[in-house]
């Protein structure tokens, strides 16, 4: 048995030996084996496959055209995406990302969610590598999956766009040869060349095609979360980044997390430039908070550098809010109660006073409005300021400031005193309007002068500076341009003066109530307010508020009484040149007594009002929405500043506050008329109107 295999292993040996020598005189006579035919055949057959021959351009002419114009470029190749007239903020955003990647140097913009940045970023990302306005893109974001998220969007126009494959063969059909088999690109050839493609989830490296202007272009991605120094691929390195909402709401709430990412940005995003070349940095970011990431590069006093733009989607606020507050009620009332789950009733309500409510409004972007039919045939909106306070009716006027408007409350580590317009409203004293109750001692009223409109309160005060509002309005000056505004103010006043005296205020048993003392703001037009005070006499008298802010001069006590002049606390009385008194008040402290008493609770545990609150007059809510709009247009703040202590300041939160200006009014006239809080105060009023009575004209 062993001599049998030994000679069996002996003649294999052989054959293998012979199969050899016959390769060999093969290959030197010119003639292959069977085998290394069908091996040849195969992988000639396999090189025939991966090769590509690029076809050549369907529109050349389209390419041009869209070559020498970015906007032409988008609506072209990207009408999908892209719908209406490209908006101011729009165009800012493609024209600082196209300049930055030309010239390098940073820009932020902050802009409100839904209005198509990232899309933006994208799409001229893509125009971007086509026309080598860069090389290589970095893309970051908040997270690694947020960044491969964009990478894969710009993947899939490449690989499904039929224009992009139509204009630039080049660059597209390689990639569209793959069939999203990546792995294909390994061995992919063009006209015998590798094309050295690589489509990855975190990076892509263009074909290299002869003719091609993004041969061997880069895009990247990484999330802020992950390491980025050191990003480069074939010794190319980033000559553009974009980041995109760098911070995400956890992110934004964490000073730490804040801190480290400014550190990524200045620093390991700032050095990924190769030695000596231009790079650029794009930031688009929603500001989540007050302080956050977004909030310092958008702010040019803290990241000058930055170029920081900031973006609103509702530029300018109606000039009749009160309607649209009544609008918000509508729809959240029906919503509540089920009668009206589309807000049917408040979108009737907008088409019957739409002129009235578009009025001085102006958004950024007028297409963006919900175009769908409901059921009964109708629109959901019809335009894009319906589109807004549909927003702050639904989600609330915080989310909408914050998502929509780029300008979110202030930090939770400022105190406030908490008054809301929902609870100003809430509180209703049942006495019917024009009513002043029987143990009224004191009836002031305070008209704040504007050029179109003047804004008046009365509020009858009882003992322990227990207020309740009464009434208040609007008087409307007519025809300012013709007649001249101190004419037209001057008919205005006289207006409300003749319709008080046909009509007089009367209290709980129906007798006549006259007001005690009106007080009438000479801010604006003081030529108007003392020609009429001279004119209408008692018990009106021209005053003037004082308080510390930008323009205007802190209010000064004086500290005893002067010849012409009458002291009281936080206000005086002065005679001026023109022979008229001017009562001064302390703007800053009778704006904090007057919420004050808005915030103090209005019945005792008796059931009786309590001393020193301030009620409204009737039993319904609603007829309040748009005066507690403006008694709460501003707020007290409070900070604390490093090295000063407390800083206070009132922050004016929208500019429709006048009839706050005339509730506080109505507040110092009630002081002036001796109403005092904590006990009774009868005696003093009745001797401050006395003093008034005697004065002169």
């Amino acid at each position: 048995m062993t001599d049998a295999a030994t000679i069996q292993a002996e003649i294999n040996e052989r054959k293998k030996t012979a199969r050899r020598v016959l390769r060999q005189l093969n290959k030197l006579s010119g003639v292959k084996d069977y085998r290394e035919q069908q091996r040849e055949g195969l992988n000639e057959k396999r090189s025939g496959e991966r090769d590509l021959v690029v076809p050549a351009v369907v529109n050349p002419a389209r390419r041009a055209e869209c070559e020498a114009d970015i906007y032409v470029a988008l609506n072209t190749y990207f009408a999908h995406r892209f719908t209406g007239a490209w908006t101011d903020d729009r165009r800012a955003m493609v024209d600082a990302i196209l300049y930055r990647a030309k010239y390098g140097g940073d820009q932020a913009i902050a802009a409100p969610v839904g209005e198509g940045k990232t899309s933006i970023a994208e799409c001229v990302i893509i125009v971007g590598i086509l026309q080598a306005i860069f090389r290589f893109p970095l893309i970051c974001a908040a997270t690694g999956p947020d960044a491969r998220r964009i990478l894969a969007n710009i993947k899939y126009e490449f690989e499904t766009n039929p224009l992009l494959l139509e204009d630039y063969p080049e660059v597209c059909f390689p990639i569209v040869a793959l069939e999203g088999a990546a792995q294909r690109a390994n061995m992919q050839t063009v006209n015998g060349a590798r094309t050295w493609l690589k489509w990855s989830d975190d990076h892509v490296i263009f074909p290299v095609v002869a003719g091609s202007k993004a041969s061997a272009s880069v895009i990247a991605c990484r999330g802020m979360d992950a390491s980025i120094r050191g990003v480069r691929f074939r010794n190319q390195r980033p000559d553009f980044i974009l980041i995109d909402d760098a911070e995400d709401r956890e992110a934004a709430s964490s000073e730490m997390q804040r801190d480290k990412r400014d550190l990524i940005v200045e620093q390991d995003l700032g050095g990924r430039g190769a030695p000596g070349a231009k790079i650029a940095r794009v930031m688009l970011c929603t500001i989540m908070r007050r302080d956050c990431l977004a909030d310092w590069y958008t702010d040019p006093k803290r990241k000058p550098s930055w170029n920081g733009k900031r973006f609103k989607l509702l530029v300018a606020k109606p000039e009749r809010e009160e309607l649209w507050d009544e609008y918000i009620l509508k729809r959240q009332t029906s919503k509540e109660l089920g009668t009206d789950i589309d807000g049917r009733e408040a979108n009737q309500f907008y088409a019957e006073h739409r002129d009235a409510m578009d009025q001085g409004a102006a958004v950024s972007n007028p297409e963006r409005y919900i175009r769908d039919l409901l059921a009964d045939g109708s629109p959901i909106e019809v335009s894009a300021l319906q589109h807004c306070y549909n927003i702050i009716a639904d989600r609330g006027p915080v989310a909408f400031a914050t998502e929509y408007q780029n300008d979110p409350p202030a930090d939770d580590d400022l105190s406030k005193s908490g008054i809301t317009a929902s609870l100003v409203r809430n509180r209703l004293s049942l006495t019917p309007r024009n009513v002043a109750p029987v143990n009224t001692i004191a009836l002031t009223a305070f008209i704040d002068i504007g050029k179109y409109y003047c804004h008046f309160a009365v509020t009858a005060w009882m003992a322990g500076a227990r207020g309740i509002v009464i009434d208040y309005g609007v008087a409307e000056v007519h025809n300012a341009e013709e007649v001249g505004v101190e004419n037209a103010i001057l008919k205005a006043l006289r207006l409300w003066r003749d319709q008080n005296l046909a009509e007089p205020y009367v209290d709980a048993n129906g007798e006549p109530r006259r007001v005690d003392l009106v007080l009438i703001d000479s801010g604006y037009c003081d030529a108007a307010v003392f020609a009429f005070v001279r004119e209408a006499g008692k018990p009106f008298r021209a005053s003037k508020g004082f308080g510390a802010g930008p323009g205007r001069a802190p209010f000064r006590q004086p500290t005893a009484a002067q010849r012409g002049k009458r002291v009281g606390d936080h206000w005086f009385e002065a005679l001026q040149s023109n022979g008229q008194w001017l009562v001064g008040m302390d703007a800053d402290h009778w704006k904090r007594w007057c919420h004050d008493r808005l915030l103090t609770l209005p019945l005792s545990d008796d059931g009786l009002p309590r001393d020193g609150s301030l009620t409204l007059f009737g039993k319904e809510q609603r007829e309040h929405i748009a005066f507690s709009k403006h008694v709460t247009a501003e707020e007290e703040i409070e900070e604390m500043v490093k090295g000063k202590g407390v800083k206070r300041y009132w922050k004016l939160m929208s500019r429709n506050n006048h009839w706050f200006d005339a509730t506080w009014g109505c507040c110092a006239a009630a002081a002036i008329m001796g109403v005092k809080l904590h006990g009774e105060s009868k005696a003093n009023a009745q001797s401050a109107g006395t003093w008034f009575k005697s004065r002169r004209k």
